[in-house]
């Protein structure tokens, strides 16, 4: 077998797609050193698996299948080729005269998923799906007839591993100078130490005024829930109510007393008082009780009122009565 292109030894990541949502995904180790030999294969259910694989060796990533479009140029510009495609979208990569294409959200996807990218030195696409020894073959050739640096990477791959070994030892001197700062960050932590010591007293001396300080907080907390729950500090619109309400009002309707957040009659606590927040009681006489839900249609289409119910209704004459009724607001 003719010797190959690309790295000596590394993995082919192979995402192939029998259609345009199912794929397979498998890790191909090989060795290229005299000719192509598959030494690992592996698959795997999903992009999500791949996070947890770590790679010493370079890796080529290979998408082969139906997501990748090919076509022959013929003299042509991929343009002209593929004159309905936005090419900002897609990965395009020229083969001698044949171009094929891959969308760019694609890509990322695969790339977003991998633990090992800073080993990816290279990409392939292949329209028909191919595998083994062939598969390794064509995708390093390709490495190098393709119209892209990919080559270019993959052929620095070999001095970025021996300037892995020099970093090596550059980290070797790295720890000794992290060994010495350390030291002398125990001696500085030593130093604040000690002045931590002299504030922890001063702070013991001075105990008694933080105690009472946070005597006074918790006593100005329950003063704050005092008023909060007697709705003291919110802001009230009583006369904004009042005045809508009493706009509403039809002839033959009076009204006999209007209370705004009244004092809440199911709270049986004597000792502290309760009000029913955006609640309005209204009692009243009507002469028809045609004119009473006449006059409650009017204020439940007020834009400030929720909802309105009429709780009693007293006839005292033919059709008139005495009412009482609570607006939600």
């Amino acid at each position: 077998m003719d010797k190959t292109y690309g790295p000596t030894e590394g993995y082919l990541l192979v995402l192939s797609y029998v259609s345009l949502r199912e794929f397979e995904i498998s890790l191909i180790k090989f060795s290229n050193k005299k000719e192509v030999e598959l030494l690992e294969k592996r698959s795997f259910s999903s992009l999500n698996e791949l996070d947890a694989v770590e790679l010493e060796l370079p890796c080529v990533l290979v998408i082969q299948g139906k997501k990748v479009l090919d076509k022959s140029l013929e003299g042509k510009s991929v343009k002209e080729v593929f004159p309905n495609l936005n090419l900002s979208d897609f990965l395009v990569e020229i083969n001698e005269s044949k171009v094929r294409l891959i969308r760019k959200q694609d890509f990322q996807e695969l790339l977003d998923s991998l633990a090992f990218s800073d080993k990816v030195v290279g990409t392939v696409f292949h329209s028909e799906i191919i595998g083994g020894e062939a598969l390794v073959k064509k995708s390093l050739e390709s490495l190098k007839r393709e119209e892209s640096q990919a080559f270019d990477v993959v052929r620095n791959q070999n001095e970025s591993f021996r300037f892995q070994s020099l970093t090596k030892k550059v980290g070797i001197y790295a720890m000794a100078i992290f060994l010495f700062l350390l030291l002398m960050n125990v001696l500085i932590f030593d130093q604040f130490s000690k002045q931590k010591r002299v504030l922890a007293t001063s702070l013991m001396q001075n105990s008694s005024v933080i105690e009472e300080l946070q005597v006074l907080e918790e006593e100005l907390h329950v003063k704050q829930e005092f008023f909060n729950n007697a709705s003291w500090m919110h802001s009230t619109n009583f006369s904004f109510y009042a005045s809508e309400i009493g706009r509403t009002v039809v002839a033959g309707l009076a009204l006999d007393e209007l209370s705004i957040n009244r004092k809440d009659p199911k709270n049986k606590n004597k000792k502290e008082v309760q009000f029913e927040e955006g609640v309005i009681l209204i009692k009243g006489h009507c002469d028809k009780s045609a004119t009473l839900n006449e006059w409650k249609k009017s204020v439940k289409d007020l834009d400030w009122v929720k909802d309105i119910d009429v709780r009693s209704f007293d006839r005292d004459s033919k059709d008139g009565g005495n009412f009482e009724l609570i607006i939600e607001c």
